[in-house]
């Protein structure tokens, strides 16, 4: 864990280091940069100290209110395997002290059987927008998300409605996991290269 904090000091040092140098970008707005150029920018400075990554999202499988509905986080490599990172949260997500990766976290999270860690921050906001953090974290942690080949790409929920998402890719479960956990996938396409 002080390996992760370590990194995750150093990659908002080096963000906040570009938004002083007058980082003009029109995700900015309300005082903050939205979670995708912050995952993004992340990315990008893994990639600089060597630590492979790759653009992921959460979405709820609930109906769509165009507030709470998805998230942009990110998933870093290590030796044991996959992680999430929220880097606009700035946590992990935790199992019985044992960290987990997208997929895992998004299981755990449905089934309430989770520990946020705060790797980034001190503690979370009260709110996101106008919910609960919490709850917010409960409502979009649902469907997993792993970007690659210019989409992203998730595996057939029961519930998800594909009306609703029709610009992801499907996959069963079983390819999903494999072409992302098993088969020792590389990064995916670098973060800035999203159409």
């Amino acid at each position: 864990m002080k390996y992760i904090r370590f990194i995750v000091y150093k990659v908002k040092e080096i963000i906040n280091d570009y938004i002083r140098c007058g980082l003009k970008v029109k995700e900015i707005s309300d005082n903050f940069l939205g979670c995708g150029l912050v995952a993004n920018r992340t990315i990008g400075v893994l990639s600089l100290v060597g630590i492979d990554s790759r653009l992921a999202a959460v979405i709820t499988k609930e109906q769509y209110d165009k507030k709470h509905d998805g998230h942009t986080v990110l998933e870093f490599k290590t030796d044991s395997g996959w992680f999430l990172y929220d880097a606009f949260l700035g946590i992990t997500v935790s199992r019985e002290n044992k960290l987990l990766n997208l997929n895992e976290a998004c299981r755990a999270i449905i089934e309430d059987d989770f520990q946020l860690n705060m790797v980034g921050t001190d503690k979370l906001p009260p709110k996101i927008f106008d919910m609960d953090t919490n709850n917010w974290i409960k409502r979009v942690y649902q469907a997993p998300l792993i970007y690659k080949d210019k989409k992203f790409h998730t595996f057939d929920y029961p519930t998800v409605d594909r009306n609703k998402r029709n610009g992801y890719s499907y996959l069963s479960y079983k390819d999903w996991n494999y072409v992302f956990y098993v088969s020792g996938t590389q990064s995916t396409d670098n973060a800035d290269k999203q159409g």
